[in-house]
């Protein structure tokens, strides 16, 4: 799935948190929510804004929450994990 295509399924709070991120967050919510897709969202977007991942961290609560985040952006940026 393409950044775009992930973008346009984000309902309008997700969408929020995309639009207006400007600092350190904390995505709280429960399981099912679109948590992981919100948060490889961001990472895509702030990538797409010139931003290396080197610059970004992202914290999961799990290894299946982080190897799908991981998943997720690498569709979005299959060179991404090079240039570390």
């Amino acid at each position: 799935m393409t950044l775009s295509q992930d973008i346009k399924k984000l309902n309008q709070q997700q969408s929020d948190i995309i639009k207006k991120f400007n600092r350190p967050s904390l995505i709280v919510a429960g399981p099912g929510t679109g948590k992981t897709r919100t948060v490889a969202v961001l990472i895509g977007d702030l990538l797409n804004k010139g931003l290396r991942l080197k610059q970004i961290l992202a914290l999961t609560f799990s290894d299946k929450a982080a190897n799908e985040l991981k998943q997720r952006v690498l569709e979005y940026y299959p060179e991404s994990f090079d240039e570390c």
